[in-house]
């Protein structure tokens, strides 16, 4: 099984002589050890809201108290885990075994080279880092003192982030521009920005290939934070395609945090081996073909009392925006517009039975986009290309539709003392990636299009990475938060 490696930084010397060890790998007594593992809260569960920074829960055994004689050098404290090496062919030669004599799978062989495999391969993914909050609690045992410490994920630098007034140009507006100028402004401020995000490459040329090119607004005044920003310019894009930015650190050679753009009303295609997704991350596949199959979750492999709940159907949105009022010069000489705050309502229509569309439940959808021009400005700023949601109104009901038909499954985890780790890594980590579950209980349910209510695939947008040690193994799991993808069978 791969293991978690833990380090604590309060000194700036990184991945330094200070790994913390599990109750699992300690076998020095006078050893700094997280009794008894960890928990990370990451993502989220709201399809529509920005996403939370990440949150790791831990507990350290300090036995001498050598942290607790200058609390000071707990807060700020940088922490970071990362996954153990995987698997390889020279494990087996270091093991004294050949291909043929392999026990089981290659998962079986996994979990089972990997228990006694102590190195630390530095190309593993991170899945967490970031600075240990003030405060926490310290307990004494007959052990020493166990320390009770939180830690927020780097990601909070995007939400602290506050961003004053950018004019580009002469015409008054802050960070009100299209959205190609827009991504160009924000990939730059991130790029310039000490321990923010990035964007790589892909991703910037996708949201300004796909990036709905309408001009948005700031109120002059205003200054939202940088995740705010980012979730008003592209929570929707041209095709009414709901987006939201997830984010991963590829492996401990990076330390950077890398924003990853994730198409929510993406659909799913069945096959004989596993699935694709359709333009899953914005058209840079970060799971290769092969692993589409390991994120295949059956019945069987998942605790649960596999019960599921019902639904509230989406009948309408509201997205919000702003007219543009008026435009005109203050006492310096400097145009100033002004936004009449609005919104528009599209309704599922003929989407839905119509049993289900008298104002069930709605979701609003916040942007920056201006709607329309007032009839003083519009002679004006007639080139400015305004916001007109109504042609994407079958686009946004999809995934609405899709949740009506889809029956929520309750109370998943995955554990794995019911499956391989070394197989379904990807499941045990932190950040979004679509999966799919399949011979449950609801198989008999399947409808005559071909929908079952709980099998076929998932976004899985955040949840609960914990890991302990129990009986002297550890154990790794993850409680999903799931979100419908729209599923079809191979033709």
């Amino acid at each position: 099984m791969r293991k978690p490696h833990i380090y604590l930084d309060w000194d700036g010397n990184e991945f330094g002589p200070k790994e913390i060890t599990t109750n699992q790998q300690a076998n020095q007594l006078d050893a700094l050890m997280a009794i008894n593992g960890f928990r990370i809260e990451w993502g989220g569960s709201e399809p529509l809201e920005a996403p939370e920074p990440d949150v790791m829960k831990l507990e350290i055994l300090d036995r001498h108290g050598w942290y607790l004689k200058d609390i000071t050098r707990l807060a700020g404290t940088i922490v970071t885990v990362t996954l153990g090496g995987e698997p390889t062919w020279g494990d087996l030669s270091r093991v004294g075994k050949t291909w043929g004599t392999m026990p089981g799978t290659w998962g079986d062989f996994g979990e089972w080279v990997l228990d006694g495999k102590k190195d630390y391969d530095y190309s593993s993914p991170v899945l967490f880092k970031g600075r240990m909050n003030a405060g926490g609690t310290v307990t004494r045992t007959e052990n020493g003192w166990v320390i009770g410490a939180t830690v927020t994920s780097d990601m909070v630098n995007l939400k602290r982030a506050r961003l004053g007034n950018n004019r580009t140009t002469g015409d008054g507006y802050n960070w009100g521009m299209n959205s190609l100028s827009r991504t160009n402004a924000i990939t730059d401020y991130l790029a310039n920005s000490a321990a923010m995000p990035i964007f790589q490459a892909y991703t910037k040329n996708y949201l300004l290939a796909n990036g709905a090119d309408y001009h948005q607004h700031v109120k002059l005044g205003s200054y939202p934070s940088m995740a705010t920003l980012l979730a008003k310019s592209y929570t929707l894009m041209k095709d009414g395609t709901l987006l939201r930015f997830t984010n991963r650190i590829r492996n401990s050679y990076s330390n950077g945090n890398e924003l990853v753009p994730v198409r929510l009303n993406a659909t799913a295609t069945l096959t004989a081996t596993g699935f694709t997704v359709a333009d899953p991350y914005c058209g840079y596949p970060l799971l290769d073909a092969e692993d589409y199959q390991a994120l295949t979750v059956t019945g069987r492999e998942i605790v649960s009392d596999q019960t599921a709940d019902i639904p509230e159907p989406f009948d309408r949105y509201t997205i919000t925006g702003a007219i543009l009022d008026k435009h005109e010069l203050n006492d310096d000489g400097i145009y100033e517009p002004e936004y009449v705050q609005s919104e528009r309502t599209i309704t599922a229509g003929d989407l839905l039975p119509a049993t289900l569309v008298a104002g069930e439940k709605s979701e609003t959808i916040e942007t920056d986009f201006i709607f329309a021009l007032s009839k003083e400005t519009a002679e004006t700023f007639g080139y400015l290309e305004v916001f007109d949601p109504e042609p994407t109104r079958r686009k946004l009901n999809q995934s609405t539709v899709e949740q009506c038909r889809r029956l929520m499954p309750d109370g998943i985890i995955f554990d794995t003392r019911h499956m391989s780790h070394s197989s379904h890594s990807q499941l045990f980590d932190t950040w979004a990636k679509p999966i799919r579950i399949h011979n449950t209980i609801y198989s008999a349910l399947t409808d005559d299009t071909g929908i079952n209510p709980v099998e076929g695939c998932w976004w899985m947008i955040g949840g609960t990475l914990a890991y302990k040690v129990a009986d002297g193994r550890g154990i790794w799991t993850q409680t999903p938060n799931l979100i419908p993808i729209t599923t079809k069978e191979q033709q």
